[in-house]
């Protein structure tokens, strides 16, 4: 239905996320031929650029050389991890806190090594992009169907019923 387009687009993520591991491994798409049928429309083979990491090259490749085989339009997107570049190395002492890590082990994950998780302007991302204009078309059209709006100056909870004899103090704590 209609109400569930932007989930689907996101799980698609997630799916072409997997897909891409399954090409990588030598094997060819039976998997995108079920998200044509299923996602008519709304099917697109998402495109990053994170050029210091060589296994993602690759798979950029092998997912455009896809599209073009199959017929499915490109989306434009970059993994977004923090706001600008500067904040690369905050972002990586956050990820060591999440994985009980230091930032001085070096067996750890780190996003360092290629630094380019934050937001991209407009024209960095026409500029990765040039030669795929129509991933960024696509990209475009996407974000005008999302229609989202956030109430600024209200604080917004999700209401959840409290057993009877219960205070939302003790319903808490027995949830703990």
């Amino acid at each position: 239905s209609q109400d569930h387009n932007l989930f689907l687009l996101r799980r698609l993520h997630l799916i072409l996320r997997f897909v891409g591991g399954v090409i990588i491994g030598g094997e060819r798409l039976k998997l995108c031929g079920t998200g044509i049928d299923q996602f008519e429309g709304r099917f697109y083979v998402e495109i990053q650029d994170h050029p210091l990491i060589a296994e993602h090259q690759d798979l950029m490749k092998e997912l455009i050389k896809i599209s073009r085989e199959l017929g499915i339009p490109l989306l434009a997107t970059n993994d977004n991890h923090y706001i600008m570049p500067e904040d690369a190395e905050a972002q990586d002492a956050l990820l060591c806190i999440q994985t009980r890590r230091l930032v001085s082990d070096k067996n750890r994950m780190t996003m360092l090594n290629s630094p380019d998780f934050y937001i991209k302007t407009t024209e960095e991302m026409e500029s990765t992009f040039a030669k795929y204009p129509e991933a960024l078309e696509n990209t475009i059209k996407i974000a005008n169907q999302c229609n989202l709006e956030i109430p600024l100056g209200h604080v917004i909870f999700p209401h959840y019923e409290i057993p009877e004899g219960e205070t939302t103090e003790s319903f808490v704590k027995s949830l703990a």
